[in-house]
C-alpha cells in the first residue's frame, strides 16, 4: 500500500487522462523505482513515497525518465551545495520578506498554482544564492503538499516593479544558466506560464539572457505583459490575481504571514535536506564532471 495524498476526483481525474496515471499500478511502479535507488550506489536518494511520485507524475509514468530526473535533482543538491534548504534564522528572515508567495485558489479553481515573485530584496543585503534558497525551498514544499501544483503544474508571476538595475545585475550568465537548468531539467513541476509584469526600462539584458537558455517549449510560456496589466489578465484571468492587483486570490503580504507555518511542517524534511545526492567518489563519471548531467540533459 502506497502512502501518497489521495487526489480529489477531479484532480485524479486529470491525472488519469494527462499523466497516464492509473491508480492501481502506483505501488509496483514505486517499488521499481525504489529498487533502482537502492542498485545505484553513486546514488543517496528519498524514498518516502509522496516524494517519488511526484516524478512518476511529471515524467508521465516513464519509469526511465523518472530515473533520469531523480538523478539530475540529486546532481543539481550536489553541484550546488550552498542552495540546499535549511531553515535557518537568515531563511525566515528572507521568506518573510515576501518575495515568493504561492496564491491560495488554483486557476479556474483546479488547475496551475500560481506563484508571485515580487523583488521585495534589497541586493546590497542580499544575495541572489540566498533568495534562491527560499525560492527551492519553496518548490519543494509544493511537491510535499500541493496536488494541484503537482498535477496541473505552475504559473510563475514576476512582478518587476520594485526590481532595480542591482536586482537586474544579479542574473549572470551563468545564474540564468542554474536557474534553467534546475527549472527545466531537475524540478520535478511543469512550468505552464512564465509572466513579467511591470517591467522596468533596462531589462531587456534579462529577458536576452532567458531567451539563450530557454528551451524552444518554456519559450513558447513565457510572456512579458511590460507594464500593461491587461496583457496578464490576458494570461490570468482577473479574480484569480492576488487582491493587490484587482483580484479576489488572497493579500498577499497576509498570505506570507499565513503561509509561515509550511516551514514549521516541513522543518524535519528540509534539516534532512543535506543528506541527500550524489556521493561522487562512487560516481561512475569523474568527480569534476559532477555537472555533466546537468550540462548534457
Amino acid at each position: 500500500m502506497s502512502k501518497i495524498q489521495p487526489l480529489k476526483p477531479e484532480l485524479q481525474r486529470i491525472a488519469n487522462e494527462e499523466l497516464n496515471e492509473i491508480p492501481q499500478r502506483i505501488p509496483n511502479y514505486l517499488q521499481k523505482l525504489k529498487q533502482w535507488i537502492t542498485d545505484q550506489s553513486h546514488l543517496k536518494a528519498r524514498t518516502d513515497d509522496q516524494f517519488l511520485v511526484q516524478f512518476l507524475r511529471h515524467s508521465h509514468y516513464n519509469l526511465e525518465e523518472a530515473k533520469r530526473r531523480i538523478e539530475v535533482f540529486l546532481t543539481y543538491k550536489t553541484k550546488f551545495p550552498s542552495e540546499v534548504q535549511f531553515v535557518s534564522n537568515r531563511f525566515r528572515e528572507i521568506y518573510n520578506l515576501g518575495c515568493v508567495t504561492p496564491l491560495p485558489i488554483p486557476l479556474n479553481d483546479c488547475g496551475s498554482r500560481i506563484v508571485f515573485y515580487r523583488y521585495l530584496y534589497s541586493p546590497k543585503i542580499y544575495r541572489i544564492e540566498e533568495i534562491l534558497v527560499v525560492c527551492n525551498a519553496l518548490n519543494e514544499s509544493l511537491i510535499l503538499s500541493d496536488p494541484y501544483a503537482c498535477i496541473c503544474g505552475i504559473i510563475f508571476v514576476f512582478d518587476m516593479s520594485s526590481a532595480s538595475m542591482a536586482h537586474i545585475r544579479h542574473y549572470t550568465p551563468a545564474v540564468v544558466r542554474r536557474l534553467v537548468e534546475f527549472y527545466e531539467k531537475s524540478l520535478p513541476l511543469t512550468i505552464r506560464k512564465i509572466c513579467f509584469v511591470n517591467v522596468p526600462l533596462g531589462a531587456e539584458h534579462l529577458f536576452k539572457l532567458l531567451s539563450l537558455f530557454l528551451g524552444e517549449e518554456l519559450r513558447r510560456r513565457l510572456f512579458i505583459c511590460g507594464q500593461n496589466m491587461t496583457k496578464l489578465t490576458e494570461q490570468i484571468p482577473q479574480k484569480y490575481l492576488p487582491e493587490d492587483y484587482g483580484g479576489s486570490n488572497g493579500n498577499l503580504d497576509q498570505l506570507v504571514k499565513d503561509n509561515d507555518k509550511i516551514w514549521n511542517v516541513n522543518h524535519k524534511y528540509f534539516e534532512e535536506d543535506y543528506m541527500y545526492g550524489i556521493i561522487q567518489n562512487r560516481h561512475p563519471r569523474k568527480a569534476n564532471d559532477i555537472g555533466g548531467l546537468l550540462k548534457n540533459s
